[in-house]
């Protein structure tokens, strides 16, 4: 007679004691009824789960020419069109952080994706990225697992183009927007890389050509090449610098001659920032809203860090308390469409 399998058991019963109705031994390789039958046991094996294919993740191969890298954009954005990116940009983006000349934006590049170099895909795929909100789990805001793995797979991108050699002002103006991703949403580390690596691509539009800017640029990018350091100042100066160093205030060449004078301006400056977002302490974010500029957070948080500081020194205590509340609330409902939002409450 057959001995008893001296394997661990398997998690569930074989297909012969399935069949028979019988309890299983769940022995491995074979149980007790299948060693008696001197037949081999059959477990079921558990079904592989779907995954979808436009989050599959591409073969190496896919990753390594501007071509394959091209071509694995457009199919990520294969319902929409270039215009259509053009126009989000157009609503939600360039009132606020202008890095295009609106009229050389849409006269410029490519209508369709056939026409589109692999840089003004890769910028079409960072203006997508960037006009994903957050979604609501367990009562708090998180990036989804799409827009995650959006993010990771342009970091991989510019990392191979980069490898590549490839570099113009169209991929620099993606940098900045994907950094600006990850201002928004609170990857600080990752956005402190990316403005030192976008603001050495585009020294290096110059830096590596034998003629001044005016003559290795062509004319009608001498203008986009000074918007796109307006952004590159915008981010590096105006909002990096300021959140990690903290903010300097620039003089306006009045002079203040009190304390009383000083805290009556910074009393007025605090409630006109309270008034402002007063509108978003109802909770949630209007359509109309979904626009609304990522700076705000810096300065919402600013004036919030004041009024607390106000309070722990027993400063008009009441007054104070409600204008906490109001940029509080301000925060948390900026955290539907920014992260950062969230995690710079005080």
């Amino acid at each position: 007679m057959p001995g008893h399998p001296s394997f661990g058991p398997t998690r569930k019963s074989c297909t012969r004691c399935r069949l028979h109705k019988r309890k299983c031994d769940r022995a491995h390789p074979s149980c007790s009824l299948c060693s008696r039958c001197v037949e081999p046991a059959a477990y079921p094996t558990p079904p592989v789960p779907a995954v979808d294919e436009a989050l599959r993740d591409p073969p190496v191969h896919e990753a390594l020419t501007p071509f394959d890298i091209k071509t694995n954009i457009i199919t990520r954005l294969s319902d929409t069109d270039p215009r259509k990116i053009m126009t989000i940009y157009s609503k939600t983006i360039h009132p606020w952080f202008s890095i295009f000349s609106q009229s050389t934006f849409y006269s410029q590049h490519a209508a369709t994706w056939d026409a589109a170099s692999v840089d003004f895909a890769l910028l079409c795929f960072a203006i997508v990225l960037l006009d994903c909100s957050p979604q609501q789990l367990q009562g708090a805001y998180t990036l989804h697992s799409t827009h995650r793995s959006m993010y990771l797979m342009s970091k991989t991108w510019i990392t191979v183009l980069e490898g590549a050699g490839w570099n113009s002002i169209d991929f620099v103006k993606a940098r900045l927007l994907i950094t600006l991703f990850e201002v928004s949403h609170g990857f600080d580390i990752a956005a402190y890389f990316s403005i030192a690596n976008a603001i050495r691509a585009a020294d290096a539009l110059v830096v590596f050509q034998q003629q001044g800017i005016s003559q290795s640029l062509a004319e009608q990018d001498i203008e986009e090449y000074r918007i796109m350091w307006w952004g590159i100042a915008i981010l590096d100066r105006a909002l990096l610098l300021a959140f990690y160093n903290g903010s300097k205030a620039t003089c306006s060449g009045a002079s203040i001659s009190s304390i009383s004078q000083a805290t009556a301006v910074l009393d007025t400056l605090i409630d006109d920032i309270v008034e402002r977002v007063a509108g978003l302490n109802r909770g949630s974010l209007e359509p109309e809203e979904s626009s609304i500029p990522l700076f705000v957070i810096f300065l919402v948080y600013k004036a919030a860090a004041i009024t607390t500081g106000r309070l722990q020194n027993g400063i008009k205590p009441e007054a104070n308390l409600q204008r906490l509340r109001i940029l509080r609330n301000s925060l948390a409902a900026l955290a539907q469409r920014w992260l950062a939002g969230g995690e710079n409450l005080c």
